[in-house]
This record gives structure tokens, C-alpha cells and sequence, in this order.
């Protein structure tokens, strides 16, 4: 892919919300109020690392090996965020695109 559309934001932000616990239903209303340091440390440990792991390819459709997807996730951007619709937004929004070998975080 290009860039990361809205549906393969909501896609990661799932999954990454399913490393905390589980969750039912649509999870854009979903709030942060509930999580501890910890909980949020996993959630966006484990959201970059589905970030990074994200497929770039070119205009063409050629997947490119030497790129990888990456995003600014602190701590202090979840108390900004009223729920996970604006998580999702935030990744639609600010990510970027990295040339060099693709990362894995050790989680």
C-alpha cells in the first residue's frame, strides 16, 4: 500500500486493543479511561509494531522490501485522545513512510 487508508488503521488499532484484553463491537467509541501505564505501554508497543510490519508498495503495486510504515506513539498522546476514532484518525494522518530495513520491536 501507498499509505494506511482509515480501514487498515482500524484494522492495527484492533489488534493492537486485543494485546490489553478483549473487546466486543465497534471499538471507535471505546475509551482510555480504564488503562493503566501498563495497558497503554502494550497498546502502543504493540500498535507500532503492526505499524511497522504494514506492506509499502509503490503507485505501481510493487511491493517495496527496502520501506516500512512508522509513526510518533508516546504515552502522553492517548490523554489526548477522547477515543479510539481519534487514534485511528491520528495514524491515518501522521504516519510516514521509512527507507531502510523494516523493524521489529521485541514486545
Amino acid at each position: 500500500m501507498e499509505s494506511i487508508d482509515r480501514t487498515t488503521s482500524k484494522a492495527q488499532v484492533t489488534k493492537a486493543l486485543k494485546n490489553v484484553a478483549d473487546f466486543n463491537g465497534d471499538i471507535e467509541s471505546f475509551t482510555f479511561s480504564y488503562f493503566h501505564d501498563y495497558h497503554k505501554n502494550v497498546f502502543l508497543r504493540s500498535l507500532k509494531n503492526y505499524i511497522n510490519q504494514l506492506i509499502c508498495s509503490d503507485d505501481l503495486g510493487n511491493q517495496l522490501d527496502t520501506e516500512y510504515f512508522d509513526l510518533d506513539l508516546t504515552e502522553s498522546l492517548i490523554s489526548g485522545w477522547s477515543n479510539m476514532a481519534v487514534c485511528i484518525d491520528y495514524i491515518v494522518e501522521n504516519h510516514y513512510r521509512v527507507v531502510g530495513n523494516r523493524k521489529k520491536l521485541n514486545l
